[in-house]
């Protein structure tokens, strides 16, 4: 069955706090790694060569997390390092995986979650999390990885220069 690829813009509208709650709430659903949970607190830079290539999965599970990590992001820089290092250590479907994610597009169930994180929107984040987890055997969670990871980076992070509020947590 075709999975619809979306890209609508990200509006953030919970505070922070809201936002790391929700991930709270669907982080015993995510692809339990250690490397992929470190994403929040340790380098980008450091951590690729423990999840490119690396896992379960056609797309591997550690390919699934950056997936999900740019999606949360929106691409704030990390996408060509990501790109470089994927040249070399995933196969073809994952490359084409992750393009896309750099460009903040993504398969329809992981925008949805996104968008119920996002919005820390409790009615949608069940839904959403039981569509992302029956993607693929592995993929749904480590995209759930990656999704509350970039999230909760974002929303400790300093503003962005030039951000409009719509696209930061700490506006809301």
């Amino acid at each position: 069955r075709a999975v619809l690829w979306r890209s609508p813009p990200i509006r953030i509208v919970a505070r922070p706090e809201a936002i790391r709650d929700a991930c709270t709430s669907v982080a015993a659903h995510r692809w339990n790694d250690p490397w992929a949970l470190q994403l929040v607190d340790q380098p980008l830079d450091a951590l690729l060569p423990r999840l490119l290539g690396r896992g379960p999965g056609l797309t591997p599970a550690g390919d699934d997390v950056l997936v999900g990590f740019m999606l949360a992001r929106q691409c704030r820089g990390e996408a060509a390092v990501i790109l470089a290092g994927a040249r070399s250590r995933s196969g073809q479907p994952s490359r084409a995986f992750l393009r896309w994610a750099s460009k903040g597009q993504g398969p329809a169930v992981a925008v949805a979650m996104l968008h119920a994180l996002v919005a820390a929107d409790a009615q949608a984040l069940g839904p959403a999390l039981r569509n992302l987890l029956a993607f693929g055997g592995t993929t749904g969670s480590a995209i759930l990885a990656g999704l509350t990871s970039g999230l909760e980076k974002l929303a400790w992070a300093p503003p962005i220069p030039g951000a409009t509020p719509d696209h930061h947590p700490t506006s809301a």
